[in-house]
């Protein structure tokens, strides 16, 4: 949606997409080199924010590129706008949420996503629609889920954790998951589900893991978990609360 915007009604050359800002530094280097570049132009431009999962330092970006004359448009996770604190009251702002879709805006969606994606779900629109509208939780997340996987986001972790389980209990298994490593990701879970880090050390002690054996590695490659930091800073977070939050049921 924010890119159809830019491309309805700024004009060309006078888009921007900022991908990642990575910490205060950053965001300064970020802004400066737009400041420079519409300062030379003499012409309002507009710049695309889009977050990734826990980017930090964007509101000091934002502050920035508004001091430089830009307008700027965020796309952020609710849980990541919570995090960073409110704006502001001299930034004029305004929030578009997008809690959720109507049924008209999931069939157009649906239909994008067979044409355009060639999506490979043998569910008709029918079928996608009355599996979304019966779960618990129902962001956009979900539903695109559904239609490109054929199942609910709560299935598909549901099923993770079930086959991670019984390769625990499996006699024959040789991936290297032992229960330690199901405590590991349980504790992570829970911290994550209320939008907490927690250091890889501490956590490596509570669950009886050697750091140093890399033990989230298998984790990392199911999509539960990633690393951030280095050295006795690293911590553990997740992909995305929505996960954690539905791991904590089971």
């Amino acid at each position: 949606m924010a890119f159809r915007y830019l491309y309805d009604y700024c004009a060309e050359g006078l888009r921007f997409h900022v991908k990642f800002v990575d910490g205060r530094e950053h965001a300064l280097r970020v802004a400066n080199a737009l400041r420079s570049h519409v300062t030379r132009l003499r012409l309002r431009a507009v710049v695309l924010l889009d977050l990734a999962p826990s980017d930090s330092g964007w509101v000091e970006l934002v502050r920035e590129m508004i001091d430089a004359g830009l307008k700027v448009i965020v796309t952020v996770r609710e849980e990541d706008f919570r995090r960073s604190g409110t704006f502001s009251p001299d930034i004029d702002h305004a929030e578009l949420v997008l809690d959720s879709i109507t049924r008209e805006e999931a069939e157009s969606i649906y239909g994008t996503l067979s044409i355009v994606n060639h999506m490979a779900s043998n569910l008709d629109f029918e079928e996608a629609w009355a599996r979304f509208i019966t779960a618990d939780a129902r962001p956009l997340l979900e539903f695109t889920h559904i239609v490109s996987e054929g199942e609910t986001l709560i299935q598909k972790v549901e099923g993770q954790v079930r086959r991670l389980q019984k390769e625990v209990t499996s006699s024959d298994s040789n991936s290297g998951i032992s229960s330690a490593h199901l405590r590991l990701l349980a504790l992570a879970a829970l911290a994550n589900a209320v939008e907490c880090r927690v250091n890889l050390g501490a956590l490596c002690i509570a669950a009886g893991l050697d750091p140093l054996t890399h033990p989230i590695r298998i984790l990392e490659n199911e999509y539960f978990l990633r690393q951030r930091g280095t050295g006795i800073e690293i911590t553990i977070g997740g992909l995305h609360v929505n996960r954690h939050a539905i791991m904590t049921h089971f």
